[in-house]
């Protein structure tokens, strides 16, 4: 909580800048989430962590990571959909029951994980808040797909590297109680509840823009 309590301190400032300087913020943030992935692979290669099977960045959360680092330097309307519905649905589940995938054992990687999941929900709600970028209609249903291929890629990798990326092949460690039965059935609840999670973020924050859109017309 004091990593998001943190972030979105931080956002705040970012939006009171001109809209020179908030670029020019943006771009620094991009570059440090950039050299963040870069150390992250270094740490776990010289602390002997690094695996194939669990350090290439193909969890949701590490590819909503490199899609905020996208956005931050080219905004792409799909990509930005994709975070705000699934990404930030990720990534408070990741909150509420927290995995590390390498332990916990330094501070570091604690530290890491909060801040790490932190600024993927905060990002996406400085896209929504702060620049004003609107989602689509339907774009609950597109991002729903661009998610789903996502799974069928990683799915792709899981099998010819014998990897767990995403949970695919074994269910989390975490008490989730969205996951329930032994593999493959939790695979339908994770699209079920995957689906409910998107489509009520899209229900907020359509209420939420058609509020801001009758506010500003007024």
């Amino acid at each position: 909580m004091l990593s998001l309590l943190f972030a979105l301190i931080f956002v705040f400032y970012l939006g009171k800048k001109s809209k020179d300087g908030g670029q020019k913020l943006k771009w620094v943030i991009g570059t440090l989430l950039i050299l963040r992935e870069i150390y992250m692979q270094y740490y776990l290669h010289q602390t002997g962590m690094w695996d194939i099977k669990t350090s290439l960045p193909l969890q949701m959360c590490s590819f909503s990571r490199i899609v905020t680092i996208i956005l931050l330097f080219r905004f792409n309307q799909v990509l930005y959909e994709f975070l705000l519905l699934l990404g930030m649905a990720g990534a408070f589940q990741s909150f509420l029951t927290p995995e590390l995938t390498h332990g916990d054992g330094t501070i570091w990687l604690l530290v890491e994980y909060y801040l790490g999941h932190a600024v993927i929900i905060v990002m996406a709600l400085y896209f929504f808040f702060v620049e004003k970028r609107d989602i689509r209609k339907r774009s609950w249903l597109y991002g729903y797909l661009v998610g789903n291929a996502f799974l069928i890629f990683v799915g792709i990798v899981n099998y010819f590297i014998g990897s767990n990326y995403i949970y695919l092949c074994q269910k989390p460690l975490a008490n989730n109680p969205l996951v329930m039965g032994p593999w493959p059935y939790y695979l339908i609840g994770f699209q079920v509840f995957g689906l409910i999670h998107i489509y009520l973020l899209y229900l907020l924050f359509r209420y939420l823009q058609k509020k801001r859109k009758q506010k500003q017309s007024q």
